[in-house]
């Protein structure tokens, strides 16, 4: 517009008359300073007028604003600002939390890390990723009597010799390039003392690439005692459990043995006098009857005498000729106490199986005698209950399964998760309480099988589980 508040030239997207006198005689004030800004009020609604002089020229350049427009603009600016400051402050507050958790993250794992290296009992030994020697404690240098920080930045290679066993389960650091998710643990003997060496590889998170070592040490010749004395301790439960067994056998035996023994003399006897009338096809009978019963006598005795031969190794054997001698030895306290003894299994299959024979055999005695007392009991009082305990011989893809099954009266609910437990016996004064806990023992520990209660009673029966192949 002119000085003279003429306006020339307008946009008036806000739809102000200036043809209003108000609204002329206020503009008339702006051409009284050569720039600045009013407000000017039309029809209620405030506007902001900001003006400049332009120079060499009458005219005057006006901007008009919708004061209520800015102050909104302004507000939503504001609201965005202060939320953006909030935003800002919590990544702030949060990253300050982070940091500050993370260094006392870091700081644990520091003091950890301080703690296990400088334990007491505990050798260990860090090595780079190129197999370099980082750190080596005091324990790790008192064993090996290494001086003091002398193998620092050495290759791993030269601690080799120390770290030997009996089987060459690690050379060098390469071995462990080869083997990056293989930990090794083994013993070695050293001074009279017995350790035992962890070799354990560090990966990135990964898992692909190898970062460094860890080697551990520490003794473990109090453990490697009590694991002696607990060999001995059940070689001991396994040769009681035979005495225990030894003093009704030899009865049932003797008795089983009086008849043949009788016979035999009554047909040595026949002989001799058939020998002395020149009968001598009725003489060769008789001697082949003779001839049988001392078989029997002999295969009994073979029998009985493989049962107690200490031998503990694991070899291949047999199934069904294992639990025919169990049969057969077992067979005289049956006859004498008058319960029926079966074996029942498939002559088709292949029963070959390579574990522990004699502890097998210890198992299978201790559950037929088991049996035998409990029907035993029973008959007793019904003599004419039809005792029987009869032994089942499966196989299924390479595993193989004995089940012992017997009629008596069975496990008391409240005792069968006490019937595994040592010295836990329902036999008063005439159990001992180890021979359920020796079987689970035997076939869990040392055959590397299951051994369970599959049916409390009536029937009562214990399931035995093995591998065909070697454990």
């Amino acid at each position: 517009m002119t000085k003279n508040a003429k306006v020339i030239a307008q946009s008036n997207k806000l739809g102000i008359d200036f043809s209003n006198k108000r609204l002329q005689n206020f503009l008339t004030t702006l051409t009284q300073q050569k720039e600045g800004d009013k407000v000017f009020t039309l029809n209620g609604e405030s506007f902001i007028f900001t003006y400049k002089a332009l120079e060499n020229s009458d005219w005057l350049f006006v901007s008009v604003f919708d004061e209520s427009e800015i102050y909104k603009n302004l507000k939503n600016q504001l609201y965005t600002n202060i939320f953006a400051s909030i935003i800002l402050f919590s990544l702030g507050l949060g990253t300050i939390f982070f940091i500050s958790s993370t260094h006392k993250e870091l700081h644990e794992k520091h003091l950890l890390l301080s703690h296990f290296a400088k334990s007491p009992t505990w050798g260990i030994l860090l090595t780079d990723k190129n197999g370099k020697i980082i750190f080596i404690n005091k324990v790790f240098e008192s064993i090996f009597n290494i001086l003091s920080k002398s193998l620092y930045g050495k290759s791993l290679d030269l601690v080799a010799p120390m770290l030997k066993c009996e089987q060459p389960n690690f050379s060098c650091f390469a071995d462990l390039k080869r083997n990056l998710l293989k930990l090794k643990s083994y013993t070695i003997k050293k001074d009279g003392k017995v350790y035992r060496i962890q070799i354990t590889p560090l990966l990135n998170k990964y898992q692909k690439e190898l970062e460094g070592a860890i080697i551990t040490i520490n003794d473990v010749t109090h453990e490697k005692e009590l694991e002696i004395k607990e060999v001995a301790h059940e070689q001991i439960l396994i040769q009681n459990s035979k005495m225990a067994a030894l003093g009704e056998m030899i009865s049932a035996i003797s008795h089983q043995w009086r008849q043949p023994l009788s016979t035999l003399l009554m047909l040595i006897s026949s002989t001799e006098e058939i020998v002395e009338k020149e009968k001598l096809p009725k003489a060769n009978n008789y001697l082949n009857r003779a001839r049988s019963n001392i078989e029997l006598m002999n295969e009994t005795i073979n029998a009985f005498r493989n049962f107690y031969k200490e031998d503990y190794g694991k070899v291949n054997f047999d199934l069904v000729k294992l639990i025919d001698e169990i049969i057969l030895i077992s067979s005289p306290q049956m006859v004498m106490n008058g319960i029926e003894l079966e074996f029942i299994y498939d002559k088709e299959n292949n029963y070959t199986c390579e574990n522990y024979p004699s502890y097998l055999k210890q198992v299978l005695i201790n559950l037929i005698g088991n049996a035998k007392d409990e029907l035993a009991y029973i008959l007793k009082e019904n003599p004419i209950y039809e005792a029987s305990i009869k032994i089942f011989l499966t196989k299924k893809n390479d595993k193989f399964y004995i089940i012992v099954e017997d009629n008596g009266r069975g496990i008391l609910h409240e005792n069968k998760d006490k019937i595994f437990e040592p010295f836990f016996t329902t036999k008063a004064e005439q159990g001992t309480g180890t021979g359920l806990y020796l079987c689970k023992l035997l076939v869990e520990s040392k055959m590397n099988g299951k051994f369970i209660l599959d049916h409390k009673s009536k029937p009562t029966i214990f399931v035995i589980e093995i591998g065909a192949l070697n454990v």
